[in-house]
């Protein structure tokens, strides 16, 4: 191996170590130091070149490995349920008992087993023709209601007054 493949290498795995840190969402600076490149510029090169270098994902092969995240995620919260229960602590039983239906709604989601059913509008009549119905509608019903007597208008007290200049 000559010592232009040995950089190269040693520089591939460097971009690889610093793609780990940023998907646990270490900052560019925090990256640069710790694997020791002269700036947070010249760590996220690293990192896009080693991204661009990845093949792509298969998304059959996506799905299953996110199903199977998924099924680990839910027996480890299921364990959790189960001690918090076991020492009496039932606001964490229940806080676990909620992760979990969440992980669980996310897995059928995945696999299809919940299809989201989309919301269908259909709008057939035209909003003013809709709001003059709605006012036609009213305005009957108006005249349905009984009339009560009106009573007579109140005679405000006059105040005759004289203005002097």
């Amino acid at each position: 191996m000559t010592a232009a493949t040995g950089a190269r290498n040693d520089a591939r795995r460097r971009a690889r170590e610093a793609f780990q840190l940023r998907c646990a969402h270490h900052t560019w600076d925090a990256i640069a130091e710790a694997k020791g490149y002269g700036s947070p510029a010249a760590a996220h090169k690293a990192v896009t070149r080693h991204i661009a270098r990845m093949p792509p994902e298969e998304l059959a092969m996506a799905r299953a490995l996110a199903a199977g995240t998924y099924s680990m995620v839910i027996a480890s919260l299921v364990r959790v349920a189960v001690k918090a229960e076991q020492a009496g602590k039932y606001t964490n039983v229940i806080e676990a008992q909620r992760a979990i239906a969440d992980v669980q709604e996310r897995h059928c989601k995945l696999t299809g087993v919940q299809a989201e059913v989309a919301p269908q509008i259909n709008v057939t009549v035209a909003p003013v023709v809709a709001l003059e119905q709605a006012e036609q509608a009213m305005i009957a019903h108006l005249e349905r209601q009984p009339q009560l007597p009106q009573a007579p208008a109140a005679q405000p007290d006059i105040i005759e007054a004289e203005v002097i200049e």
